[in-house]
C-alpha cells in the first residue's frame, strides 16, 4: 500500500507538485524489499502508463537532463525520457549515495516523476541526512 501512495504522488501531474515525495531515505537491508513493491505497483498502476490521461509532461526542463543523467546506471524502473515532449517515464532510482545530500538532487525539488531511493544503515543516519539536506 505505501509503494503504491508513494509512487502515485511522485507520477501524478508529471510529478510538479509541491507535495510530491522526492525522495525516500530507508535502510539497507529493506531497498530491495521496497524496490520489488514498487515493481508490483509499477505494472499496475494506470497513472504511469505514457498513454494515461493523467500522464503529463514537465514544464521545466531545467532540473532533468544534467543530473539526470547521473542516475541512468541506477534506475530499477523507468527511465525514458524525450526533451523534445519534455516527457519522463515516472522513475525510481536506487542507490542514492549520501554524498548526493548535498548536491542539488537532495537540497531542491525535483519537479519531475523521479523517485529516488537513499539506502541508509540506520533511520538515525537517515534522519541525520535529511536534516543535512534541508
Amino acid at each position: 500500500m505505501t509503494a503504491k501512495h508513494l509512487l502515485w504522488g511522485k507520477a501524478a501531474n508529471a510529478g510538479e507538485t509541491c507535495v510530491a515525495p522526492d525522495y525516500i531515505i530507508i535502510e539497507q537491508y529493506f531497498q530491495d524489499k521496497f524496490v520489488a513493491a514498487l515493481q508490483d505497483v509499477y505494472i499496475i498502476l494506470p497513472i504511469l502508463s505514457r498513454q494515461s490521461i493523467s500522464s503529463g509532461t514537465i514544464v521545466s526542463t531545467d532540473f532533468s537532463a544534467g543530473v539526470y543523467s547521473a542516475w541512468l546506471s541506477r534506475v530499477v524502473l523507468g527511465g525514458d525520457m524525450d526533451e523534445a515532449t519534455k516527457y519522463i517515464d515516472p522513475t525510481v532510482v536506487k542507490d542514492v549515495l549520501p554524498d548526493d545530500c548535498s548536491e542539488r538532487s537532495m537540497s531542491e525539488e525535483i519537479f519531475g516523476p523521479i523517485l529516488l531511493i537513499m539506502p541508509v544503515d540506520s533511520i538515525d543516519k537517515g534522519l541525520a541526512y535529511y536534516v543535512y539536506a534541508q
